[in-house]
Formats: structure tokens, C-alpha cells, sequence
């Protein structure tokens, strides 16, 4: 949530991933979290995003 807020002010799009989060944090396995992780790491690392 925090990260959004540097790029996003919007208090719609703030409460959105705020329940996004919640729901992540609640539902997905330290396996899916370790995968998820992995993905947007490689999404970072690339030249075209």
C-alpha cells in the first residue's frame, strides 16, 4: 500500500490495493507469495517495463 502511495493519491485506487492486500495476505501460501515475489522482481529488472 505504502509503495502505491509514492506513484498513486488517489483514495479510491488507495483503498482498492489496500483490500487487495488483505486479501493476499489472508489467501496465498509462503510458496504463492515466494512465486509472486519472483514475478514482479523479473517485471522490475526489465528493460521495457
Amino acid at each position: 500500500v505504502e509503495y502505491v502511495k509514492q506513484y498513486k493519491d488517489d483514495p479510491v485506487v488507495l483503498e482498492n490495493t489496500a483490500k487487495i492486500k488483505q486479501c493476499v495476505d489472508s489467501t496465498l501460501t509462503e510458496e504463492d507469495r515466494a512465486h509472486a515475489t519472483t514475478f514482479i522482481e523479473k517485471i522490475e529488472a526489465s528493460p521495457l517495463c
